[in-house]
């Protein structure tokens, strides 16, 4: 919890902790949108192709849908 006031320094101080915390290629994936009507598509945790129908990725076991 924080004041108001500090929202946008809270936002920035925990973003920051995020990204150094990845390397380069994992908040590239983060950034991954998942279209759920594609065949396909890659999964935004490890980077695995799978087949959306699935509902989850067979490589790391994330959830869609």
């Amino acid at each position: 919890m924080v004041a108001s006031r500090d929202v946008a320094l809270a936002q920035r101080t925990v973003e920051a902790h995020w990204e150094a915390d990845l390397s380069a290629e994992a908040r590239e994936r983060s950034r991954t949108v998942i279209d759920l009507d594609a065949e396909e598509n890659a999964c935004p945790a490890c980077g695995a192709k799978f087949q959306t129908a699935a509902g989850r990725c067979g490589e790391c076991g994330l959830r869609f849908g």
